[in-house]
Parts: C-alpha cells; sequence; structure tokens
C-alpha cells in the first residue's frame, strides 16, 4: 500500500458529498463575466464613454484599493476589472472547501476512521485537491466559454478563464497548508483569511504606491490581477500561481507527513493546571473557545476602517467630475448626497463582512459537536440550551463588537478628512447599527440549520456569498427586484442619506428571532452528534 491509496475512492466519496453545491458555484461563478457584460454595454454604450470611465477610475484611488486597476476600457477589460473579486471569492470556496474535507474531517474521526482501512496517508488531501482543481478548471472553462459567447476577444477571454481557475487553484493550495499547520478547523480558515487579508493589503499598497510596485509581485491577488486580460494578455504571469501552487502543495505533503493525526504542526500552548472559575459557567467556556476569534476580526475591522474612512477626500474630488460615477455611488448608498451615498456604501461592505463573523461564531456549537467534545460536557448538569446560548451570545453581540471596533477608526479617518468628528461618528455609529439586524437573519439561519439540518450549515456560506455579490454587483447583473430582495441587507434603510424606517428592520429582528428560537427547539429534540 503506498501513501495514495485510496484516493480514487475518495474523490468519487467527496464528489457524492457535494454533489449540490460543486454544480452550483461552477455555473455560478462561471455565468458572472457573461452577467456582467450587458450591463457595462447599458452603462457605457460607446468607446467614447467607456474611455472617459477609465480615465475618472484611474484617477481615483479609492476605487483603486478596492477594485484594483483597470487595464483596457473594452467590454471584456471592464468586466475582468468589475469581476476582479470574483476569483478571489472562487479562491475562498476552494480553500473552504479544502479545509472541510481535510481538517474538519480529523476533528470529527472520519480521517481516523479512514485510515484504519485501505487508505493512504496522503489519499485525503490529494483527493480534495483534486476536486478543487478540477472544480476550478471547470468554472475557468465555462467562464471563458460564456465571454467568447459574447463575441468578446478569444484570448483575452481564455485568459480571463485561465484567471478564475488560476485563483481557485493558488488559495486551495494555501489552506492545505493551513489545515497542516493548525489543529482545528477553525483556526486553519482564520490562518487563510489572515493570509487573504496581507494579500489585499500588498495588492493595494502596491496599486496605490508608484513606487512599491514590488508588492503587487508579493499577492496572489496582484498576481491575479497582473494577467491582464483583454488587455496585454500576459500569459507568462500565470507562472506565479502555478508555481506557487505546486510549491505550496508540496509543503502541505511534507507537513502532513511528519504529524499525527487530530494534530497541527505548529505546537498548542499548554494551559493552566487548573481551570479558571470563570469556565464553570457555558458563557465562561463559550468566552475562552471564541474570543481569539473575536479579537482576530476586531483587529481587521479595525484597519479595514481606517482605509474606508481615509478614501472620502479622493472619492468626492472624483465623483464631482462624473455623473456616472454619481448615480453608481448613489445607488449603492441610497442617498443623493455623494459624500453620504458613499460612506453609506463602504458601511454596508463592513456589515456584509461581519455577517461572516456572525456566522462563523453560530457554528462554533457543530464544531464542538461533531469534535466530540459537547456530548461529554453535556453528559454533566449542562443544558442544551444553556450550553447553546453561550456561543449564541457571541454570534450576535460579537459583530456588534467587530463593527465598532471599524467604526471608530472610520469615524476618526472620515471625521479628519471632512473636519467634523461629531457628524463623522453619529453616522457611521447609525449606518453600523442598522446593518445588525440583517447580519442577525444570516446568523438565525446558521442556528435554524444547526437545530434541524446540521449537515446542510454549508448552506449559510452560500447565503452571505449571494449577499455580497447581490449587494456590490446586483445592479451591474440587472438582476430582478424580487431576486435582490432575497437578501436581508436589501431591507435596512441606508444610513447616512434615508430617513430611518424602522417597520423593515422590526420584521428582519423578528425573522431572525424565529428562526433561533425553531432551531434551539431542533436541537432540544435532535440526537447529539
Amino acid at each position: 500500500m503506498t501513501s495514495l491509496t485510496g484516493t480514487g475512492g475518495l474523490i468519487r466519496f467527496i464528489l457524492r458529498r457535494d454533489r449540490f453545491l460543486l454544480p452550483v458555484w461552477i455555473v455560478f461563478f462561471g455565468a458572472i463575466p457573461a452577467a456582467l457584460a450587458p450591463g457595462i454595454t447599458e452603462v457605457w454604450p460607446t468607446q467614447a464613454d467607456r474611455d472617459a470611465a477609465v480615465g475618472l477610475i484611474e484617477n481615483t484611488p479609492a476605487f483603486t484599493a478596492l477594485l484594483g486597476r483597470v487595464f483596457d476600457s473594452s467590454i471584456g477589460g471592464l468586466v475582468a476589472w468589475r469581476g476582479s473579486m470574483m476569483p478571489v471569492l472562487l479562491g475562498i470556496v476552494t480553500a473552504v472547501t479544502v479545509i472541510r474535507h481535510t481538517r474538519t474531517d480529523e476533528e470529527a474521526g472520519r480521517r481516523e476512521l479512514l485510515g484504519s482501512t485501505v487508505v493512504g496517508r496522503q489519499a485525503g488531501l490529494t483527493a480534495a485537491l483534486v476536486v478543487v482543481t478540477l472544480a476550478s478548471l471547470a468554472t475557468g472553462a465555462l467562464a471563458a466559454a460564456s465571454m467568447i459567447g459574447q463575441d468578446e476577444a478569444v484570448a483575452g477571454s481564455l485568459l480571463l478563464g485561465a484567471q478564475y481557475a488560476a485563483g481557485g487553484v493558488v488559495f486551495a493550495a494555501v489552506a492545505a497548508v493551513c489545515a497542516q499547520l493548525t489543529r482545528g478547523a477553525g483556526s486553519a480558515r482564520g490562518m487563510f483569511f489572515l493570509v487573504l487579508g496581507a494579500a489585499f493589503a500588498l495588492r493595494m499598497t502596491g496599486d496605490l504606491d508608484p513606487d512599491a510596485t514590488w508588492a503587487t509581485w508579493a499577492s496572489p491577488v496582484g498576481w491575479l490581477q497582473q494577467l491582464q486580460p483583454y488587455a496585454d494578455d500576459d500569459w507568462a504571469v500565470l507562472a506565479l500561481p502555478a508555481a506557487a501552487t505546486l510549491l505550496l502543495t508540496a509543503a502541505a505533503f511534507l507537513l502532513q507527513s511528519h504529524r499525527d493525526v487530530e494534530a497541527g504542526v505548529l505546537p498548542t500552548r499548554l494551559g493552566r493546571a487548573e481551570a479558571g472559575p470563570g469556565l464553570s459557567h457555558p458563557t465562561g467556556l463559550a468566552w475562552r473557545l471564541q474570543r481569539a476569534g473575536l479579537l482576530g476580526w476586531s483587529i481587521g475591522f479595525a484597519a479595514l476602517g481606517l482605509m474606508l474612512g481615509s478614501m472620502v477626500d479622493g472619492v468626492q474630488d472624483m465623483l464631482d467630475s462624473s455623473e456616472f460615477m454619481q448615480q453608481v455611488i448613489m445607488q449603492m448608498g441610497g442617498s443623493d448626497e455623494i459624500t453620504e451615498a458613499f460612506i453609506a456604501s463602504m458601511l454596508g461592505i463592513l456589515g456584509l463582512v461581519a455577517a461572516g463573523y456572525g456566522i462563523q461564531a453560530a457554528l462554533k456549537p457543530r464544531a464542538e459537536e461533531t469534535g466530540l467534545r459537547a456530548e461529554q460536557l453535556l453528559a454533566t448538569g449542562v443544558s442544551r440550551l444553556g450550553w447553546t446560548t453561550g456561543h449564541l451570545l457571541f454570534a450576535y453581540l460579537g459583530p456588534a463588537v467587530v463593527m465598532a471596533a471599524g467604526g471608530v477608526t472610520m469615524a476618526l479617518s472620515y471625521g479628519a478628512v471632512v473636519d467634523d468628528f461629531g457628524t463623522a461618528v453619529s453616522q457611521v455609529a447609525a449606518g453600523l447599527a442598522v446593518q445588525l439586524p440583517a447580519i442577525w437573519v444570516l446568523t438565525g439561519l446558521a442556528v435554524l440549520l444547526f437545530g434541524l439540518a446540521p449537515r446542510l450549515l454549508g448552506l449559510t456560506w452560500v447565503a452571505l456569498t449571494l449577499c455580497l455579490v447581490f449587494g456590490q454587483l446586483g445592479a451591474a447583473l440587472r438582476l430582478p427586484q424580487w431576486a435582490l430582495d432575497l437578501s436581508p441587507f436589501t431591507h435596512i434603510p441606508q444610513i447616512p442619506g434615508e430617513d430611518p424606517r424602522l417597520t423593515p428592520v422590526l420584521w428582519l429582528v423578528g425573522v431572525a428571532a424565529a428562526m433561533t428560537v425553531a432551531g434551539l427547539a431542533g436541537f432540544r429534540r435532535r440526537d447529539v452528534g
């Protein structure tokens, strides 16, 4: 028996487990470019319009920081620019998939069970990487074919497809390494997102500072951008993500061969010999398990808020000379006042990202359950409701904490730009507060699935991804209103700019509460594990 024995069977097993999710995200991401093209044609019907738009975008640091540089004013070039986040989002999906089929399976004991059969040591990691690689290639092929069907340049369309595939593959390899370094799936995901955040920061630095172009070439996100589909069509840049994928994959296999099952390469810090008084209560235990994630997210939000608030000055200069961009920002922000609309749109981004923390915190009880730790705890005098409620405090209140961290830095940087700290603080605080009911709906969905159908918990991340795409690309994709209304973020007032509307906010709170109650009731009745 070799280390790869049983790989084929595990590939079939993964395909069966993900038989619904895989086709959905392949078709979803593969269809995005072709869906963007008609909207761009409608907005900028002539080449002169597109040239003028590109000139304005290139002179606006805020848009360059958020979406990267635009290299060509053709329809294809603008599709590549407007959809530049899609290869990265695809990479996030592949990364989460790799961690789920490797580290999560180890936590749940499935890896050890399979290891007792005729399955090689490295078969599980190999199978996960093979599946996400094939899925990424299929997504890239579909994206390329969809753009060729729009009569765009064949070479640029093929490179755009390669960009999507490269994003999926290289970030899957990053996740494979993270899964070997840490002991838990949550820690592996946290490490991956830390690497992704650093990659974004490097890409932004390289795009904004002409003297720091090295930063672009040090970032996987920058590599994808520098492929420049429909512009220079620089196929040679593909060597960078390809080489990184090979090196990271080799490192993942090497690290796996030098660690025990259910252990990580990085040493686990030893705890105290005796538990502190706080651990005598379920809420104290939840704090012990959730505090690292809460701190990490808060630090990340503080940095993100500082960056978004400092963009206001440059955005105002650009919008003053572009009626079209004024309409775009006002549509995103829901206000006729440009600065307020921009702030509202940025607060919406913070709300969407904070929903990710809420979902992660709400899924912690499931991780404890599959790790067989919950069953031992519940065998004592701890009730199911009391144990779950401790974690839900962080799932529902944690997003407010992380947004407060981002709100403080955003208000300070925004207030420094407009020289009015009082207005900045009030606008940012109100704008972030109205995000909470929408976040709670997604958190409530996670609780509902945890209680009634824990096998479907992955759908919460699908829902968050759809909210992100609908919010940022809904207008460009020309989605019908009923589709946009599926996102809870569609129903909250855009503050600053709009008058507060309590009715939709109360409805969202009611929906979140109903799902939470139903989820808790379901958990009390179902079997643990």
